[in-house]
C-alpha cells in the first residue's frame, strides 16, 4: 500500500518555509500533561548502544532515576515538576543528556560533555516536543509539533535555522522517523480517525500514505528488523498486542505483549547481532519494564515518567 501522494507532496513544499524569529506564545490547544508514549526516545546514557532504564520522576525537585547497563545506577536532580522529559544525544558524544521541555515553550538541557546547561526557546504552551535528528549530524534538534495549527517547527543543529513545516492536522500525532535510510527525520504523523501513517520522506520530498492501525491505537515507530529504517507500528491497549510491518521485507509482524494501561517504550536494550528495536512496555500499577524474550524489572514508581 505504500504509494506517493504527489498532491500532498506540493502542498507541502508550497507551505514549508524557513524562518529565523521565536514562535508567538499564544494559541488554543490541548496540553500535553504528560511526555505522549510515542514521542518518547529510548535513550542511551552511557554510550554502550544499548537504551537504559530510565524514569523521571516529577516533583518540586524533579529526579531522574537512571539503570546503566554498564555504568550502573544514578540519581540526578534535573528539571520541574511539570516538566516533559526530553533526553537525547544534544551534544553528538554518544550519551543522552537530561533534558526537559517545559510549558513556556522551552528546553533546558544538562550536556554530559561539560555538565553546562543550554537552554532553548522554541514554541509555546500546548506544543507538543519531538526531538530527533533531522539534519543528519548525529546530535539531537529541538523541535516542536503544534497540534491545532498542523505545523512542525524544527532547529538544525547543524546551521542553526529554524525551519517550519504546514503538516498534519489537530487530532495528528506526530511519529518522526528515519522511513528512507537517509540518515535523517521525517516529518512524520499518524491520523488516529483514519489509522493512517503520512510521512514526507527527507531524502526527496516524496510522500507516503500507509493505512496502519486503528482509532484507539498508540503508534510505536522504531526500527524493529535492525535494516536502520524506521518501522511502521502500533500498539494495541485493548488486547496488549503490537501490529508493524519491517521495512526490509514488507512483512507483517504481530506479537502479543503487555496489558491495557502498559506504557509501550520499544529501544535496543540488548544490541545483540543488530541495533533493533526491542518490544518493551513499562507499567504505571508496579513500576516494571518488561521487555519482550529478556525479561522484566522492577525500576520506578506509579507517578514515574518512563525517558
Amino acid at each position: 500500500m505504500r504509494f506517493t501522494t504527489r498532491a500532498a507532496v506540493a502542498a507541502f513544499a508550497a507551505t514549508a518555509l524557513t524562518a529565523s524569529a521565536a514562535v508567538p506564545a499564544h494559541a488554543s490547544g490541548t496540553v500535553p500533561l504528560k511526555p505522549l508514549p510515542y514521542v518518547f526516545i529510548k535513550a542511551d546514557f552511557d554510550a554502550d548502544h544499548r537504551a537504559d532504564l530510565a524514569v523521571f520522576r516529577p516533583g518540586n525537585n524533579a529526579t531522574w532515576l537512571l539503570r546503566m547497563t554498564t555504568a550502573g545506577d544514578a540519581v540526578k536532580l534535573w528539571g520541574n515538576k511539570d516538566d516533559i522529559p526530553v533526553a537525547a544525544d544534544y551534544d553528538n558524544d554518544g550519551k543522552a543528556d537530561l533534558a526537559v521541555y517545559r510549558s513556556n515553550g522551552t528546553f533546558a538541557v544538562l550536556l554530559s560533555t561539560t555538565n553546562t546547561s543550554v537552554v532553548q526557546q522554541l514554541g509555546q504552551w500546548r506544543d507538543i516536543p519531538v526531538v530527533a535528528d533531522y539534519d543528519g549530524d548525529h546530535q539531537a534538534d529541538f523541535a516542536v509539533f503544534r497540534p491545532y495549527a498542523g505545523l512542525w517547527f524544527v532547529r538544525e543543529s547543524s546551521t542553526g535555522v529554524l525551519r517550519t513545516y504546514q503538516w498534519g492536522q489537530p487530532d495528528d500525532i506526530p511519529t518522526p522517523g528515519d522511513f528512507d535510510n537517509d540518515k535523517r527525520a521525517d516529518i512524520a504523523l499518524w491520523r488516529p480517525s483514519v489509522g493512517r501513517f503520512y510521512i514526507i520522506h527527507s531524502r526527496d520530498g516524496s510522500g507516503d500514505e500507509r493505512q496502519w492501525g486503528r482509532h484507539d491505537d498508540i503508534p510505536v515507530v522504531a526500527d524493529y528488523d535492525g535494516d536502520e529504517v524506521s518501522d511502521i507500528a502500533v500498539y494495541r491497549p485493548s488486547n496488549g498486542t503490537w501490529y508493524g510491518a519491517y521495512s526490509s521485507t514488507g512483512a507483517g509482524f504481530t506479537r502479543a505483549f503487555g496489558n491495557n494501561g502498559d506504557i509501550p517504550v520499544p529501544g535496543d536494550y540488548d544490541h545483540i547481532g543488530n541495533a533493533a528495536a526491542d518490544i518493551a512496555t513499562w507499567r504505571p500499577s508496579d513500576g516494571r519494564w518488561r521487555i519482550a524474550d529478556q525479561g522484566e524489572e522492577a525500576f520506578g514508581r506509579h507517578d514515574d515518567i518512563p525517558a
